[in-house]
């Protein structure tokens, strides 16, 4: 029986014959891979090849309707083709480049076989023309020569610097095992459209969202997209759904629990956040529109998984590609938290309540009033969670500090610090504002050291670890003073640092 011998095609699929053609006909993002299907007419006896990027294990036929799978085998072979299709453009670049050493080498090795030809020059063959004219002609082809050996070394050392970054490109997009081919032999009896997938682990996506937040109304626009990529060496554009679980597990069983071990960890540094200017606060500028299209993204839940469909084209060379899956918009009220110890300036912080769908953890770059603000990352939050957003630092709405008092003493025994001042919250923007102001007296680390409170006003809520915090609304223009006094004593024999 003739078989039918299918080859795979980056870019277009993988062709049977010329009446048909197999292409991919999906892609799957999970956040360490990707799966793939590719779809072919039915044949009698067919063989296909698939890059070996793809996960060897993984390849299988899928079920389809009115199809007979008599037998299915698959084994690695050698890839004539070593160049996938997606790198095709900068292998010709890495060729003229090249040529381009090539014909600078040349010229160099010209111009010093030049050079040593005049400099053996012997003295008959010089005398037997006019020497002074011939001898000036000499030294002029010598400077000439000369400055060209120059000028083409100069050029040859920037064409090799180019080269080498140009190499560099190839080998890190290269797909893995791309020397080697999976080929597949398939028997098959019926009409219809053979599927076949396969999983590569070079691949992944991540969610991001881009935000702005209306200052006058509290909405927030938020973009929800997939930051995703993967290096089959396929470039594939259609329909693509984004899950949130690693690729299927091939094996799976109920763990064991493990002892729970605590231990020291750094905390995490703060997120970058750009101080809004007085042009760009909440209550100067007019609503934002993100976009006259706004729809809400295409989502999937089951018991195990959780996905999000979009379109968009990703190619197989690794590179990085955004793919907007949607838009929500929700309903937040603002504050402004308050810590002088940090900035005298205000966070301005986005109160979610109770939110319809999940947030995935994930990168978010932030606007207020459509001016870039910052940038933050969001956790994973699940439906009806409530949810914080900080969106910048606002200069209307801020804090100041003013000593009280300050003194040191004590007795032989004891030593004393006694600390004071005035925190001073301002509302200067037009709008009344949620404000929500934290400070610190020191904790002490040692029982030889006491932190006593001698006074403050008015009572704020208090941790275990002093750190204070005041809740209250602020007027347009309206500002209220808190203060704090207390009082450190220890050993008059040792030294106190705060860290």
């Amino acid at each position: 029986m003739k078989k039918l011998t299918v080859f795979l095609l980056i870019f277009t699929g993988f062709t049977f014959s010329a009446r048909a053609a197999a292409v991919p006909v999906s892609m799957d993002f999970y956040r360490s891979g990707v799966k793939v299907v590719f779809e072919a007419d039915a044949a009698p006896d067919m063989v296909f090849h698939i890059p070996s990027a793809f996960s060897f294990d993984s390849v299988k036929p899928l079920t389809a309707s009115g199809i007979t799978l008599d037998y299915f085998q698959k084994r690695k072979i050698i890839n004539n083709n070593t160049v996938p299709d997606t790198l095709k453009e900068l292998d010709k670049k890495i060729k003229e480049k090249e040529r381009e050493i090539d014909v600078l080498s040349a010229q160099i090795a010209a111009g010093k076989k030049n050079l040593e030809m005049m400099m053996n020059l012997s003295k008959g063959e010089v005398m037997s023309k006019d020497p002074v004219t011939y001898i000036k002609s000499l030294m002029g082809l010598y400077s000439e020569s000369s400055v060209n050996i120059n000028l083409f070394s100069r050029n040859l050392a920037l064409a090799e610097a180019d080269l080498a970054k140009l190499n560099e490109m190839y080998r890190n997009n290269l797909p893995a095992d791309h020397d080697q081919l999976t080929e597949i032999t398939m028997g098959v009896r019926g009409a219809g459209k053979v599927k076949v997938e396969a999983y590569s682990y070079d691949a992944g996506w991540t969610p991001s969202y881009r935000m702005n937040l209306n200052g006058k109304t509290g909405e927030i626009k938020s973009t929800f997209a997939a930051l995703a990529h993967q290096k089959t060496g396929i470039t594939y554009s259609g329909e693509i759904s984004f899950f949130t679980q690693n690729l299927p597990s091939g094996y799976i069983s109920v763990p064991k629990a493990s002892p729970l071990v605590v231990d020291f960890r750094e905390s995490p540094a703060a997120p970058a956040m750009k101080r809004m200017s007085q042009a760009n606060i909440a209550e100067v500028m007019e609503p934002y529109s993100a976009s006259e299209i706004y729809a809400e993204p295409v989502v999937y839940e089951s018991l195990t998984n959780f996905s999000v469909k979009g379109r968009g084209r990703v190619s197989g060379d690794g590179a990085y590609v955004t793919i907007d899956l949607g838009n929500y918009t929700y309903r937040a009220e603002l504050k402004a938290t308050l810590f002088r110890d940090y900035s005298q300036e205000g966070y301005l912080v986005a109160k979610l309540s109770k939110i319809a769908e999940p947030m995935l953890p994930g990168y978010a770059d932030l606007s207020v009033d459509g001016q870039s603000s910052g940038n933050t990352n969001i956790k994973n939050y699940g439906r009806g969670d409530d949810v914080e957003i900080p969106f910048g630092l606002t200069p209307l709405i801020r804090v100041n500090k003013t000593t009280n008092v300050t003194k040191s003493g004590g007795s032989f025994i004891t030593g004393a610090i006694q600390d004071g001042y005035i925190l001073e919250a301002v509302n200067g923007s037009q709008i009344e504002a949620e404000i929500e102001l934290i400070d610190r007296i020191p904790f002490a680390a040692n029982d030889k050291i006491t932190v006593d409170q001698i006074s403050i006003n008015p009572p704020p809520e208090i941790n275990k670890e002093n750190v204070l915090t005041w809740k209250m609304k602020l007027k347009p223009g309206e500002t209220k003073k808190f203060t704090v006094n207390y009082r450190i004593k220890y050993p008059s024999n040792k030294q106190i640092n705060y860290r």
